[in-house]
């Protein structure tokens, strides 16, 4: 699990500095130092299936290459407005995305075993996983 964890963040470290070797400073400091809540990202209807409305949590740009391209440009256009050389800019996106979606899915499978094998080790009723789930039985 650690190794992929770290896997994720060199993937991530990359795509950024590729994205910094196609954009203008500028650019690149509104995509790299911005973010934006998940509520707000929501009313465009190209992120709205990757971002939850009563979601708070502020969503960065390295996120989106686990997102459809549109999202991803829909995204872009939120933190920058319209970007010169957009194409190149989708270009490491089509670079990185299929890594990072690969990384995060093993993830969030791998945590998904885990918290199995933690409901049968302390024998939770299917009542009981979800309530520790936050969803209703």
């Amino acid at each position: 699990m650690l190794s992929m964890h770290k896997e994720v963040r060199s993937h991530t470290a990359n795509f950024w500095t590729d994205l910094e070797g196609v954009t203008t400073p500028t650019t690149f400091r509104q995509l790299r130092d911005k973010g934006k809540q998940a509520a707000g990202l929501a009313a465009d209807p190209a992120l709205a299936p990757f971002v939850s409305a009563a979601s708070k949590s502020t969503r960065s740009l390295d996120e989106a290459l686990a997102w459809d391209e549109a999202a991803f440009k829909g995204f872009v256009r939120a933190l920058a407005g319209p970007v010169d050389r957009l194409s190149a800019l989708l270009k490491v996106y089509e670079r990185y995305a299929p890594g990072y979606r690969d990384l995060t899915e093993r993830i969030a499978r791998t945590d998904r075993l885990i918290d199995q094998i933690v409901y049968k080790l302390y024998g939770l009723t299917d009542d009981e996983i979800a309530i520790v789930e936050g969803r209703t039985a």
